[in-house]
């Protein structure tokens, strides 16, 4: 059970408050629940942002430093630490809270915005074009030295493709209310 955090509020008094509020929004536990799970491989996943998630998972699959635990591609024995081991770090960046998905989630708002602001265009541009092509990344110099701006778009695509497929499989694709 997670305690509630209440928060006092003063106006002219220091001793009587004016408002007490109750909450239970603790997002430095979350952080730190994901901070502890994430080098052992368990994800937390924004499920209102569906893409987001599958398109920081991709990433996460083609980086070949983020080796998970068990993977011949670790190191050794000796980089897993006691019982269960350290994990990998690297992990995290992919995260809720890691710095690749908080960054692919600011380039996924502006192309969202950038498409939205060009709708008087002929034709009119739609997202999925926009994050699927390498020049949308070269010009927002998204992530540069760390992930290239083709494997991005590549990414992009491939995670779309999955994305649709799983939509037609689920019967999901061209669905209509009637």
């Amino acid at each position: 059970s997670i305690s509630p955090k209440k928060t006092f509020s003063f106006y002219e008094d220091e001793k009587t408050p004016v408002l007490t509020t109750v909450t239970y929004d603790h997002v430095h536990v979350m952080e730190k629940a994901v901070r502890t799970t994430c080098p052992y491989g368990f994800m937390l996943r924004d499920l209102q942002k569906e893409f987001l998630s599958r398109f920081s998972d991709e990433l996460l699959l083609r980086d070949r430093y983020a080796n998970p635990i068990g993977s011949p591609g670790t190191s050794g024995r000796h980089n897993l630490g006691a019982c269960i081991g350290t994990g990998n770090s690297r992990f995290f960046n992919y995260s809720l809270f890691g710095r690749y998905y908080l960054l692919l989630q600011a380039l996924l708002e502006e192309a969202s915005s950038a498409t939205s602001a060009e709708q008087s265009a002929l034709p009119p541009p739609d997202i999925e074009t926009r994050v699927s092509s390498r020049q949308f990344y070269v010009r927002m110099k998204a992530l540069p030295g760390e992930i290239s701006a083709t494997q991005l778009a590549t990414t992009a695509r491939s995670c779309l493709e999955k994305f649709k497929n799983d939509y037609k499989i689920g019967s999901f694709y061209n669905l209509i209310e009637w």
